[in-house]
């Protein structure tokens, strides 16, 4: 007969099917067969699926598992999907696809228009164009052409394919991005990642993550692991695991990598890390004390099963003779 374990306190109700799987899923902010996993933290009411996709976002944040920032929207948030703003711009930004990227800094207060950045009440004093401006505010030394175009490039900090340095890099370490696409020159600040630097790293990363994959630099806590440091450790670990869930101690009882398996009912003070026993219960032997002392010993055997005495009538170290 097999060993019955009390269900994973993550499990809606404490209940589970008999291979521990959760028979009602998970309790809310959790996910994962086991219900070892944390939804994101931008998950609306903490809530997310089997998979760790949000049921919704809290307000600013859009992608199956929130992970990016609406830009620029007015209240109310993006959409979900593609991050296109649900109620327009907020006051200083506009975008023809929707995302809010583009500043119209030279408007009068009250903003512009969303798709093309016509300013709704005018230009601002000495700006002849909505869009551009002839005061070239973001261009480098050298000023700019009629249209706007700068001439020696982006001021530091600014960045536009069209040669209008309109668009802001965004989160790139000092010395700003280039002026066609956007790519930091130097990095992101922490925090960031992507070479644009518009992706935010884990809540759960400690000093940031890797700029390519989003992939944590170290975990903020101890009990979690996973390249997003989002995965809970065993609940039987005892002071944490690894970044690849290896426990570094196992509770009393159990044993193994991630202290998942149980030692044996016939050990006593438990078990290492392989499963040996540190001592056995009287009665039985050898490494996992699986093995019974023979019927004529009295008081028990030691590991190798010889015996401490023998029954009266018997001799010899195990078998009775």
């Amino acid at each position: 007969m097999g060993i019955c374990k009390p269900c994973n306190v993550n499990c809606k109700e404490s209940k589970c099917n008999i291979n521990g799987t959760c028979r009602y899923g998970c309790i809310p902010g959790l996910y994962g067969t086991y219900c070892q996993k944390l939804c994101s933290s931008n998950c609306k009411s903490n809530l997310c699926d089997n998979k760790g996709i949000c049921d919704h976002c809290k307000d600013g944040f859009y992608g199956d598992i929130c992970e990016r920032i609406c830009p620029n929207c007015k209240p109310g948030g993006c959409n979900r999907e593609n991050g296109v703003c649900k109620n327009g711009c907020k006051d200083g930004f506009y975008g023809r696809d929707g995302t809010c990227m583009k500043r119209c800094e030279n408007c009068n207060p009250g903003g512009c228009q969303m798709n093309n950045g016509t300013c709704f009440n005018g230009c601002k004093d000495g700006i002849v164009d909505a869009r551009y401006g002839n005061k070239c505010s973001t261009c480098d030394d050298g000023g700019c052409k009629h249209d706007g175009f700068c001439i020696n490039g982006c001021k530091e900090g600014f960045y536009g394919s069209d040669g209008l340095c309109l668009r802001v890099c965004p989160n790139c370490q000092p010395g700003g991005c280039s002026k066609d696409d956007g790519v930091c020159n130097v990095g992101c600040n922490e925090g960031w990642y992507t070479d644009t630097c518009d992706s935010m790293c884990s809540s759960y990363c400690k000093s940031g993550c890797n700029k390519t994959d989003g992939y944590c630099n170290a975990c903020s806590f101890e009990k979690y692991y996973g390249m997003f440091c989002n995965i809970a450790c065993s609940c039987t670990c005892r002071g944490g695991c690894d970044r690849d869930g290896i426990c570094y101690n196992c509770t009393e009882g159990y044993y193994g990598d991630n202290c998942k398996l149980v030692c044996s009912s016939t050990c006593r003070g438990g078990c290492d890390r392989d499963g040996i026993c540190y001592n056995c219960i009287e009665g039985y032997y050898g490494d996992n004390c699986k093995l019974v002392c023979s019927s004529t010993c009295r008081g028990g055997c030691d590991r190798d099963g010889i015996c401490y005495d023998c029954t009266e009538g018997y001799y010899g170290d195990n078998f009775g003779l």
